[in-house]
């Protein structure tokens, strides 16, 4: 769970996550948003708003075949886009 209320540059955790093939709920803001597609490798909740996360919970808690789902796509995320090699380019890209 990331409930930011700012939005982050880069959510560290929430790539963590995902290469360990974990679904996130987290606040639709910030770089989150380039991670998490809500629905295909997280769920996105409106940033400070209690009411979402705790369905956003609730709905990962009571659905094993949607967080089977979830899980799958994190990992496949996690794999074509948070590789080394990728980081790095884009490190160069933003220092060149």
């Amino acid at each position: 769970m990331i409930p930011s209320i700012i939005g982050e540059s880069f959510s560290l955790i929430a790539a963590e996550v995902q290469y360990l093939g974990l679904p996130a709920i987290a606040s639709s803001n910030g770089a989150l948003i380039e991670l998490i597609n809500d629905s295909k490798n997280g769920v996105l909740v409106s940033p400070g708003n209690i009411d979402d996360l705790e369905k956003a919970l609730v709905l990962l808690l009571d659905d094993d075949s949607f967080v089977d789902k979830l899980s799958l796509g994190a990992h496949k995320i996690a794999e074509s886009l948070l590789t080394p090699n990728d980081v790095i380019d884009r490190y160069l890209k933003i220092l060149l």
